[in-house]
């Protein structure tokens, strides 16, 4: 942990707004999610956490989650 403050975990949100708009079924929109622009800054937001920060448990969380 880096600094006098705990790292807060990444909010999921938008990854579960994107998940009820392109899943029907258990079916993945695929294409649709790759040319929804909440995805492009959900990558980014996913591409920008410093992991380093994190305890070892929410570390693995983060990349299950990622993945």
């Amino acid at each position: 942990m880096v600094g006098a403050h705990a790292a807060q975990p990444m909010d999921f949100q938008l990854w579960d707004t994107l998940l009820k708009r392109h899943v029907t079924d258990g079916h993945v929109d695929y294409p649709g999610l790759q040319v929804d622009p909440q995805f492009s800054s959900l990558v980014k937001a996913l591409a920008n956490v410093q992991i380093d920060q994190y305890d070892t448990t929410t570390r693995l969380a983060f990349y299950i989650n990622a993945y």
